[in-house]
């Protein structure tokens, strides 16, 4: 008999990886079976006919990064197929806080108004911000620093769907 075997990663998660659903299905789109990695990610699908496969992997409010395609991997099996592995992202906002002066980021917070409440984040000089893990939904990103305008995005504030990971950068200019 032959298998398919892999091992499953979750990047900035907070969930286990034994929650990840993995579906095998047959070249007509049939699905074989279905399964949950266990505690350190490994699975393996047999016993299996000679054929090809494809298998994946998801999650709700994650990502599948690796591979790029979204999760699906096609696998022919002669006799067996191992290391098919995938690694999920929580879902996530980062990006940057760009001021136009000499004064840097220090002392922006960014705001971040999700399904639940609002979450702020205080950067330092980098600029850089990251909430995650996050659920998708609807969301409302804005940043205030004291006496200083939102140049960008246009409107000082980004509404949308998160339903993966995202990056939305802002521009600060003093008034």
């Amino acid at each position: 008999t032959y298998s398919i075997s892999g091992k499953v990663t979750l990047w900035q998660s907070q969930d286990s990886v034994t929650q990840v659903t993995l579906t095998l299905k047959d070249s007509s789109e049939t699905v074989i079976d279905t399964k949950s990695p266990s505690p350190d990610g490994k699975y393996k699908f047999h016993p299996l006919l000679p054929g090809t496969y494809s298998v994946t992997a998801s999650l709700e409010n994650h990502t599948v990064i690796t591979p790029k395609d979204g999760g699906g991997i096609n696998v022919v099996i002669s006799p067996n197929a191992s290391n098919i592995n995938f690694t999920l992202a929580a879902y996530s906002i980062s990006g940057t806080v760009k001021v136009m002066d000499y004064s840097g980021p220090s002392g922006a917070v960014v705001y971040c108004q999700t399904p639940t409440g609002t979450l702020q984040y205080s950067v330092d000089n980098s600029g850089k911000f990251r909430f995650y893990p996050l659920p998708a939904g609807q969301y409302r990103l804005w940043v205030e620093k004291n006496n200083y305008d939102t140049t960008s995005p246009a409107g000082g504030e980004y509404v949308f769907d998160l339903a993966s990971w995202t990056t939305k950068n802002f521009t600060l200019k003093k008034r």
